[in-house]
């Protein structure tokens, strides 16, 4: 068992809302306490306003700004908190009627729940993105840093699947750096040198920059990994220089590692990328795989993979035959679908796998193969949040759709338009031949402006199209 979350976010188009605006839209002055299911109603409309009004990155520029707002709503949840206890203990006494009493309990749970995303899933992380910022200010900054967060706050929920290590890729996109500058190009060159892709190592690429940070132990404990985690990304001055660009943007892949082949090392920890002893002039590729590749020793047999000897996790050969397969098309951008869905089509076993590639940074790629693995794709208005769980993307959203890992018969190149815009088309569904592989979903992190709810009913009818082709 493994964990994977990927983070692709566009630009908020939001303006962050002041906290007064907030206070008079979800009506807070006359929020009131807790004595009966009606209070509780009353609370549960007001906070799930104030949920909406402090989601996204616009929500959490507002939190890190005003710390006063910030201690005003930890008092609000506190003071509810308490109220709920005294009225769960109370309702206990009351001997009410079943039926009533299962009413009441549904809207406490929402009320718990609205209390428990504010405190935690907002304030909290509006803490952390602050720490990561580092008096750094500016909506460039704190997009990227919420990703980050929300991608380290992934994997720390998503241990129980794995945690003897753990890793972060982040591709950045219009990045800041000079690259003219000796003394940038001489870091850089310094730790593009290892090609066991240990943590810190950086790539220049045509279009972006690869940073990794990757953290390895068999002994620890829960959060370990993540606060090692955070603490490279603190020290490492050339990441944050390299996001001083108005432009710049950000797409992460985050793993939490069950060792199952290849031993606890940070050369074995995801994400893992393409390189190998005699592949300079390939294209570059960067994955992460929950599951096992059965076959690994014989593609890495037949198509002569030179791989690193300090590598040997099976799941290397996926981002190294992505690789091997744009170099046999030239590396067009153009074929990156054929060469993941060629890939995928080579690869025995139960396997779930997010990609991103120096000739597309701003997407991610992910496929599902066989029953035995799990993706789930998490809608916001300005992201998409994949994860292994639902556990793993619920601090991003609360809307999800799971991809269905069941075989696919052959398929036209994408889904029919369905009325929708070329912008507004943010998922392709690739074409499968008579192999036995799962349906494969394509994510922009140029993401259409729109409601998630709209975003929702997209992806609904590409899963409902899906379904189709097996009835």
């Amino acid at each position: 068992m493994c964990g994977i979350i990927a983070i692709a976010r566009q630009k908020s188009s939001r303006i962050p809302p002041s906290a007064e605006g907030i206070k008079q839209s979800a009506d807070l002055s006359n929020l009131g306490r807790i004595q009966d299911h009606q209070d509780i109603l009353r609370c549960v409309k007001k906070l799930q306003k104030v949920k909406e009004l402090i989601s996204g990155a616009a929500g959490i520029n507002t939190l890190i700004s005003d710390s006063q707002f910030r201690s005003y709503l930890q008092g609000i949840c506190s003071i509810l908190t308490e109220d709920l206890e005294n009225y769960e203990s109370e309702l206990v006494q009351t001997g009410m009627d079943s039926q009533k009493l299962e009413e009441i309990n549904t809207d406490l749970i929402k009320l718990k729940d609205l209390l428990w995303h504010i405190e935690y899933d907002r304030i909290i992380v509006s803490q952390s993105v602050g720490e990561l910022l580092g008096g750094r200010t500016g909506d460039r900054f704190i997009e990227i840093f919420l990703t980050v967060q929300q991608v380290l706050t992934g994997l720390d929920r998503l241990e129980v699947r794995g945690r003897d290590s753990a890793g972060i890729h982040l591709m950045i996109q219009n990045h800041g750096l000079d690259l003219k500058n000796l003394g940038v190009r001489q870091e850089i060159e310094k730790r593009a040198a290892d090609l066991n892709y240990k943590s810190g190592s950086v790539r220049i690429l045509d279009n972006a920059l690869s940073f990794v940070y990757k953290v390895a132990s068999e002994i620890g404990e829960l959060g370990d990994n993540t606060q090692e985690l955070r603490k490279l990304i603190l020290s490492d001055d050339l990441f944050y220089r390299a996001l001083e660009n108005e432009n710049v943007t950000a797409v992460a892949i985050g793993h939490s590692r069950w060792a199952s082949v290849g031993i606890i090392s940070e050369p074995n920890t995801h994400p893992m990328n393409s390189e190998l002893l005699e592949s300079e002039d390939s294209p570059f590729v960067v994955a992460a795989a929950n599951g096992d590749v059965d076959n690994f020793a014989d593609l890495k047999r037949v198509r002569n993979l030179q791989i690193p000897k300090l590598i040997t996790s099976d799941s290397k050969v996926i981002p190294a035959l992505i690789s091997n397969e744009l170099s046999s098309q030239h590396g067009s951008p153009l074929d990156l679908d054929e060469a993941f869905r060629k890939t995928v089509q080579t690869l025995d076993g139960s396997i779930a796998i997010i990609a991103n590639t120096g000739l597309k940074p701003e997407k991610l790629y992910m496929a599902l193969r066989g029953s035995g693995q799990g993706l789930y794709v998490g809608l916001s208005d300005e992201a998409y949040v994949i994860a292994s769980e639902p556990y793993g993307l619920v601090e991003a959203t609360d809307s999800y759709l799971r991809l269905n890992g069941e075989t696919l018969p052959n398929r036209n190149d994408s889904v029919p338009d369905q009325g929708r815009s070329s912008r507004s088309r943010s998922m392709n569904l690739l074409r499968y031949s008579h192999l036995n592989v799962s349906p494969m979903t394509e994510l922009l992190s140029q993401l259409p402006i729109m409601s998630s709810h709209k975003l929702k009913l997209q992806l609904e009818i590409l899963i409902e199209e899906i379904s189709h082709t097996f009835s």
